[in-house]
């Protein structure tokens, strides 16, 4: 056998490394016994790039040097038990066992390394005993795409946006924005000329005919109105693409007066805590110091705002359903009557909003995403199970959290079917609640109610306990609890209410003093004790399983009670200066970006650490630069998802519709045109 040979020359060049310093070489470039295995470092991964570049030879009398072989990296993934390791996972960090970087000729395959690991080559069995161990190798090679036809069709797909996005930003730019442009500075000159005041006449005479009465991003806070350039269904797809005006769209600070400007504030900073909380989940893997930095950061009553920051998705929850509602009410308002409103476009829009970028990343995750890099953690496979072959439509259909997670094709996707489901079936609250608050109100009671008495049921049934603290059941409880419908609905009729309660009083009620103050102590006890209510169950007193069922029927619930008063008293001109802070302006474009930086926030996180060549060690100011940079890196790669693949799909929707208000005046349309405002409720 050729390796076995390599190998045996590989040994006898090693004899004399002075005449062989490439035999020196990859022997450095092999994983070695590290210090600090005590604190959970059990990946050892050599050196990729040094494996990579040797070349092996020999010196042949009167010829110079003959190559041997060259260097071949591979890593051993070595655990306990017959069990075997999914193929995908093998490179993946967050598997828990001994990872070896192996350097080795290039003509041994994975069968041949598996064999040698069971030699006395590698000690394994310095933690395990050697009969009782199963291995799992990987032997990354350089991907090439030529032969693939996924990625070939997703570089296609991403091609033709891209062609459609410089067309359409060069037709904005020279046709509609540089002639208006012109337009405003000749009327300008022509005023000045007349010795009339700047745009003091609103119309300027002419073949142009331009009328100062719609703000352009070009001209700032200058107004012209550009209709007789854009009119025709060409035209509006182009503009849809364009760069230049969804890029004005995205980063402007202007809302209505009557926005709930506070929720701004909110998403965002639930979206960082988000990020914040998968940091340090997604880096367990890589990190060098895994139970050191455990037993440091664990006694600390502030890390349990990251522990317990899956509450964090509750707040999401919370502000869909007060949106759903509040401007639900609303239209029913204008529409006098719940009959009369397009509940067929209350459903198209909210899956024409949220699909396309959606099933784009998507795309990109399972198709392109693997030829990003390289890496001794590398995942050769990617990220996804099978490319998603077999799960992807539970995605598009939104059925994806019915499904065991490690079937699940993104995993973190689960909390946007749950939002789906919750929007179908609102219709079944907003009816009843528009046309009587009792009726509608008896509804989501009863519903929360059964929400409430699943999850405990299920807790206790199953003996699940609080958060991490059974790691037996970690699984289960995310199966069985955490991604279901029926045991996260309870945030999302809070919000509800809470928005029912906003549409009644206008968001204006008198509320004496003391009870604001007992508002806010009532909020703050909530959210306070969600969570850090579970301190003595981290630290050697755990909850008896009762008790557990308790704490998981109901936290989610009680946290956004806690947060619906924090909205109402921000809403109201109660809520001082959270409100003013929650209401900056700075949040206003953050906020449009987070269903984006969701999206794409998780294979930021992948591409950092699984290009790491070393474990990266873990301690407090490396955990907030990780932080800020993936919180950043996400934002800022949400705004060119957002250019790219939401804001064209949502124009496409308004010059559709637009084309029908104009062909189809007479006629009782399918998709009203006017209420497109109402049916954006993200």
């Amino acid at each position: 056998m050729k390796c076995l040979y390599d190998v045996s020359i590989f040994l006898e060049h090693l004899r004399n490394v002075k005449k062989s310093p490439w035999a020196l070489q990859m022997v450095d470039a092999q994983g070695k016994l590290p210090s600090g295995v005590l604190e959970g470092d059990l990946r050892w991964p050599g050196s990729y790039e040094q494996c990579l570049n040797i070349t092996a030879y020999t010196n042949v009398s009167g010829q110079g040097e003959e190559e041997l072989f060259r260097g071949k990296y591979c890593v051993a993934t070595i655990h306990k038990g017959n069990q075997s390791l999914p193929a995908q996972q093998t490179l993946t960090p967050t598997t828990p066992a001994l990872s070896l970087g192996l350097c080795l000729p290039d003509s041994c395959s994975e069968s041949d390394v598996t064999h040698l690991v069971y030699l006395e080559l590698f000690p394994v069995d310095i933690f395990l005993n050697r009969t009782d161990i199963n291995t799992e190798v990987a032997c990354p090679e350089p991907l090439s795409m030529g032969k693939d036809g996924r990625a070939i069709v997703a570089i296609i797909i991403c091609s033709l946006l891209a062609a459609l996005i410089l067309i359409g930003t060069l037709y904005d730019i020279c046709f509609i924005q540089v002639p208006v442009f012109l337009v405003e500075r000749a009327q300008k000159e022509h005023s000045l000329a007349a010795g009339d005041l700047p745009n003091s006449d609103p119309h300027l005479g002419g073949s142009e005919n331009v009328h100062l009465s719609e703000k352009t991003p070009l001209l700032g806070n200058r107004n012209v109105q550009t209709d007789h350039v854009i009119q025709g269904r060409v035209c509006q797809f182009l503009l849809a693409f364009s760069i230049y005006s969804n890029g004005a769209k995205i980063l402007s600070t202007k809302q209505g007066s009557s926005s709930l400007r506070c929720l701004n504030g909110i998403r965002f900073l639930s979206m960082t805590w988000v990020i914040l909380g998968h940091s340090y989940a997604f880096g367990l893997g890589v990190t060098k110091n895994v139970a050191s930095l455990f037993q440091a950061l664990i006694p600390r009553w502030s890390f349990l705002a990251i522990m317990n920051g899956t509450y964090s998705v509750d707040s999401f929850f919370f502000l869909s359903g007060l949106l759903v509602t509040y401007l639900c009410m609303k239209e029913m308002d204008k529409k006098k009557g719940n009959l009369k409103i397009n509940w067929a476009m209350f459903y198209f829009h909210r899956f024409w909003r949220l699909t396309p970028p959606y099933m784009l990343v998507l795309m990109f995750d399972t198709c392109l995403f693997r030829y990003l890099g390289d890496g001794p953690f590398w995942p050769q496979q990617g990220v996804e199970k099978d490319f998603c072959a077999n799960s992807w439509w539970t995605n598009l259909l939104y059925i994806n959290n019915f499904f065991p997670i490690e079937n699940m094709c993104m995993a973190w996707s689960w909390y946007l079917a749950n939002d789906m489901q919750f929007f179908i079936i609102s219709p079944l609250i907003l009816i009843p609640l528009y046309r009587s608050g009792k009726l509608g109100g008896s509804v989501l009671m009863a519903l929360l109610f059964i929400c409430l008495l699943t999850t405990g049921v299920i807790s206790r049934t199953f003996e699940i306990g609080v958060g991490f603290t059974n790691v037996n059941a970690v699984d289960e409880s995310f199966n069985k609890i955490y991604i279901t419908p029926w045991c996260r609905i309870g945030p999302y009729l809070i919000g509800m209410a809470v928005g029912y309660f906003l549409y009644k009083y206008n968001s204006r009620i008198y509320i004496n003093k003391w009870l604001v103050m007992l508002g806010w102590a009532i909020a703050a006890i909530c959210c306070l004790s969600v969570l850090y209510g579970v301190y003595d169950t981290y630290h050697g007193h755990p909850m008896n399983l009762d008790t557990a069922a308790l704490y998981n029927s109901v936290s989610r619930t009680v946290w956004a009670v806690g947060l619906g008063w924090l909205v109402i008293a921000c809403c109201t001109g109660y809520g001082g200066f959270v409100n003013t802070f929650l209401s900056w302006n700075a949040f206003i474009p953050l906020s449009r970006l987070t269903y984006c930086a969701y999206l794409i926030h998780p294979l930021v996180m992948y591409y950092y650490y699984f290009s790491q060549r070393t474990p990266v060690y873990g301690s407090d100011l490396n955990e907030i630069y990780i932080f800020l940079g993936n919180a950043v890196m996400s934002y800022g790669l949400a705004f060119i998802v957002s250019l790219v693949f939401e804001a064209p799909f949502m124009g496409l929707e308004k010059a559709m519709f637009a084309r029908e208000k104009k062909c189809l005046r007479r006629r009782n349309m399918f998709l009203s045109p006017r209420n497109m405002r109402f049916w954006n409720t993200d």
